[in-house]
């Protein structure tokens, strides 16, 4: 079986495969947030 990748398909959006993956590609891609910075050290006479 081969698939038709000009028809367009309702399950991306009524847009070709070809025309999805260029959609998709022409996004960023989400990167997740970082965790904040950490507070300074406050008692460093116990790091000795």
């Amino acid at each position: 079986m081969t698939y038709n990748h000009r028809r367009p398909h309702s399950s991306l959006g009524g847009l070709t495969p070809a025309e999805f993956s260029t959609q998709c590609a022409s996004v960023p891609e989400k990167v997740p947030p970082t965790a904040p910075p950490s507070p300074p050290l406050q008692h460093t006479d116990l790091l000795t």
